[in-house]
């Protein structure tokens, strides 16, 4: 048992493993809103390496816990990088606390990139212009991690406590070899 159910603080809950992107499929591009010029889609961006999209709450002590784990498989796999977006909407002050208490330590914080969904579910109901990520990327419970492969198609998939695990087996079926790119994923300002 783990994992936390998307929008409902400390409850736990993970009865059956979630319905997500299914292997094989081309990822949903991942569209960061700032408020000024438009960054480009994450997705996209990372074409030509390995990316591994985590979902997360703050709040989720399995998401807390899976920090260090993510940053260890950064280390042992030089050439993917980590987009982590937060599947609630939560500002961008709990974000940045987020990123310097899990992430501070960690040796490639450079190719780590933490997002906020611009349109969480909820919002998404009431502002039709939204873009829900969560949605799309099929994320009811977080942790939720997927492995893109370097043409931006989905290797692995997985949700819970085991994510990070399953993330590391999906990295290894499809390698690493892949040469970190330079400069290709935006940060949102606010984050930086």
């Amino acid at each position: 048992r783990g994992g936390q159910h998307r929008g409902h603080p400390h409850q736990l809950a993970h009865p059956a493993p979630a319905s997500l992107l299914p292997v094989g499929s081309q990822a949903p591009a991942i569209q960061p809103v700032t408020g000024g010029p438009p960054l480009p889609d994450q997705v996209a961006a990372s074409a030509g390496r390995p990316l591994i999209v985590e979902f997360f709450e703050t709040t989720c002590p399995v998401c807390q816990q899976a920090a260090t784990p993510l940053c260890d498989l950064l280390l042992s796999h030089p050439g993917v990088a980590l987009l982590a977006v937060d599947a609630v909407g939560e500002n961008a002050a709990a974000i940045a606390g987020f990123r310097s208490d899990r992430y501070a330590g960690c040796p490639s914080l450079a190719r780590i990139t933490l997002l906020t969904d611009p349109c969480p579910a909820g919002q998404s109901a009431t502002t039709p212009a939204c873009d829900n990520v969560t949605t799309r990327w099929k994320v009811a419970f977080v942790p939720t991690v997927y492995v893109l492969d370097p043409r931006g198609v989905i290797a692995g998939a997985s949700s819970g406590p085991t994510a990070v695990d399953d993330a590391r087996a999906a990295l290894d079926r499809i390698g690493t070899s892949a040469r970190p790119s330079r400069g290709v994923l935006a940060r949102v300002p606010a984050l930086a």
